[in-house]
């Protein structure tokens, strides 16, 4: 018999990846009791719209740098081998398949738990995981009144992740390295030596690359 394997599900764009996707990613592991966090990247998130993102495989790159010393970290593919648009619906249902052995937790912001019933299917997505992981600052409170009102019975499977106060957003070091400043206090230095090598962020031109 197979052993159950712990995985958070950690989706996004990580445009670019940064010192604060590190540091929840790590939050979530200790505070859930994880084996596993997946760095799910995004090749074209549906809420995003018409915005500019930054090629996948530049993005790819730089998760797979973010996460190089981290052996608990790994990087999923796994949505760029199928057309859009990339539902998390979707994309749990071809990692189970492909993992039958592992038990997903979906990692998502405090944010998004608030809007879900928004999401795709979203009564679907939450019985194919074991567990919604929330992150939330250390003192910040959420009231699950709105989530249990459209989801009765799902009260058990949401477990808030606390850390502290996270002051580093990809937006922000993007205009930081278009104004040509220093930013290798806010991400890797691998991933950091990543972005000036292949010249972006330096403008909008540059990002589609």
């Amino acid at each position: 018999m197979r052993k159950t394997i712990k995985t958070g599900i950690f989706g996004g764009t990580f445009d670019p990846p940064h010192n604060g996707h590190l540091t929840l990613a790590q939050s979530a592991l200790n505070s859930l009791g994880l084996d596993e966090v997946v760095w799910m990247v995004t090749p074209l998130p549906p809420h995003k719209g018409d915005e500019q993102i930054t090629a996948f495989h530049h993005r790819l790159a730089m998760v797979y740098l973010c996460v190089l010393e981290y052996p608990q970290f790994k990087v999923s593919d796994l949505e760029s081998h199928r057309e859009g648009p990339h539902y998390t619906l979707d994309t749990i249902r071809l990692f189970r398949q492909a993992s039958p052995e592992r038990e997903l937790t979906l990692l998502i912001g405090g944010d998004s738990l608030t809007n879900f019933h928004l999401w795709h299917q979203p009564k679907s997505l939450l019985r194919e995981i074991k567990q919604l992981g929330v992150f939330s600052r250390r003192d910040q409170e959420f009231e699950l009144g709105e989530f249990l009102k459209n989801f009765p019975s799902m009260k058990d499977k949401v477990n808030f992740i606390k850390s502290e106060p996270i002051d580093i957003s990809s937006t922000a070091i993007r205009h930081t390295v278009m104004s040509g400043l220093p930013i290798k206090e806010l991400v890797p230095n691998k991933v950091a030596d990543y972005i000036l090598r292949n010249g972006l962020y330096r403008s909008t031109r540059f990002r589609s690359l």
